[in-house]
């Protein structure tokens, strides 16, 4: 039974408490909504621990404040002169320019599917680096993905 006191406020009313404790230094744990970065991480179930960083490189996946004032967890799929490209992992329109004083912090472990993981562990660099050279294809592969799970679904309940 869920807890009647637990309440969920927006990103929108979230976003500048975050941005001000990651600014602070601290390490701010938010559980994903949307579906831009599936699979890798799932709507109200995967969560990402963000801290503020130096620098930023290709495969990062970010916390942003587009310029309309939404907040964004997006991957670094490419850098031009002093903007980036972002993407969601279920995307393949790249968003640009977006620059680094709009970039709030980096997530630096993932909780998916119930496991933690950090962004250094070999098994996630690997899907990292595929997932980039894959860009203009992730859509069928998600939906190739999608519907062998379904056709899995029904064969489980014949047998």
């Amino acid at each position: 039974m869920k807890n009647t006191t637990d309440k969920f406020l927006s990103i929108q009313k979230l976003g500048p408490v975050f941005q001000a404790l990651i600014l602070e230094k601290s390490k701010v744990k938010i559980t994903v909504t949307g579906n831009s970065m599936y699979p890798l991480l799932r709507t109200g179930i995967d969560e990402v621990i963000l801290k503020q960083a130096k620098s930023y490189k290709k495969g990062d996946v970010v916390f942003y404040k587009r310029d309309d004032g939404s907040y964004i967890l997006h991957r670094i799929v490419g850098k031009e002169n002093d903007a980036f490209y972002l993407a969601g992992d279920a995307e393949i329109r790249k968003e640009y320019p977006i620059y680094a004083n709009q970039i709030i912090g980096v997530a630096t472990d993932f909780v998916s599917r119930g496991k933690r993981f950090s962004h250094k562990n070999p098994v996630y660099l690997i899907y990292s680096f595929l997932w980039m050279l894959l860009l203009p294809y992730r859509q069928k592969i998600i939906r190739m993905y999608i519907n062998f799970r379904s056709v899995l679904k029904c064969w489980r309940k014949l047998w």
